[in-house]
């Protein structure tokens, strides 16, 4: 059974070498096509509609801009193709895929923990495919290295609250610039602070540092709130005060403009007639005080009483002769 057998296989392959020798030129055309068949084939491509293509020509790039679609090359080494999602918005986390925040020194020296989400995209595919073999891990060191600058220069109560925008804003500015000294062709987009925190050995002390502060804010308020209140309220009384002087004030004028208007009035009537003046004002002064008087004393002798001071001895005389 087994001499058949190779006897077979030994006529097959004189057959082989028989045929090889009569058509040596038609097998060899017929394996070049083949051949330049399969080169062809593996030189074909094709670009998707959400991507840009690069092709590299002995490793220097030598096309950037391949549109999506088929399109031909020529098989490795000499050519290869780099396919890039050019529109597409990338986002990390600074703190990465394994830790949940990235410690950093604040320049008072407490330690801060916090993790950026960053967004960002191609902006110069072919700066982007020939500056770095990896831009995600530069522009992650990147970003790490402003963060760093941003937090040493505040302390740890700007960080954790006023400060927060501040460090979006530099950020993003800061990072951008030295990507683009580095020739990136990466254009960060936005920086979000996605968690700032003090460590968890030191919380508790934060959160009653925070309360006390808080506290203070309330009272300070509140203190202020008071002090606006009686400022307000020592406005208004000094205002009615000044109010109620002015009005007696006016008051006190107008009683003295009308006492000089009387006693220019007397002065005229003086000049014109002076003792009977004197007497009208005498009696009229005395008519006041001893109406004002509660015991009037009365000489039991006399049955009235003799106001007439002036020229009283006129008066005596008058009374003498009478008698």
């Amino acid at each position: 059974m087994s001499e058949p057998a190779a006897s077979v296989d030994v006529r097959l392959i004189q057959t082989a070498v028989r045929f090889w020798r009569r058509r040596r030129k038609t097998a060899l055309l017929v394996m070049l096509a083949a051949l330049a068949v399969i080169v062809l084939l593996s030189g074909i491509f094709t670009v998707p509609t959400n991507m840009t293509g690069a092709v590299f020509t002995f490793g220097n790039l030598t096309r950037d801009d391949i549109a999506p679609g088929i399109h031909f090359k020529l098989p490795p080494p000499i050519q290869r193709v780099v396919k890039t999602n050019t529109s597409e918005m990338r986002r990390m986390n600074l703190a990465g895929e394994w830790r949940e925040v990235v410690s950093m020194v604040t320049g008072d020296e407490n330690i801060i923990e916090l993790d950026i989400a960053l967004q960002y995209k191609i902006s110069d595919y072919n700066h982007f495919l020939i500056g770095a073999e990896d831009w995600s891990k530069i522009t992650a060191e990147v970003i790490s290295a402003a963060v760093t600058e941003l937090v040493a220069g505040m302390n740890v109560d700007e960080v954790l609250t006023t400060g927060k925008s501040e460090i979006q804003v530099n950020l993003r500015t800061l990072a951008q610039r030295t990507l683009d000294r580095y020739q990136a062709g990466v254009s960060i987009v936005s920086t979000t602070l996605v968690a700032v925190r003090p460590p968890s050995e030191a919380a508790a002390s934060f959160r009653r540092v925070a309360d006390a502060k808080s506290e203070k804010s309330k009272k300070i308020n509140i203190a202020e709130g008071r002090g606006t209140s009686e400022m307000s309220r020592a406005r208004g009384r000094a205002e009615q005060i000044l109010r109620e002087a002015e009005s007696q004030a006016d008051e006190r004028v107008k009683k003295a403009s009308g006492d000089a208007e009387r006693y220019l009035a007397i002065l005229k009537e003086y000049r014109q007639a002076r003792q009977v003046t004197r007497t009208d004002l005498y009696m009229k002064k005395m008519e006041t005080v001893i109406n004002r008087a509660r015991i009037v004393l009365l000489d039991p002798g006399q049955n009235a009483i003799d106001l007439t001071l002036f020229g009283a001895t006129g008066a005596k005389q008058n009374n003498q002769s009478g008698n």
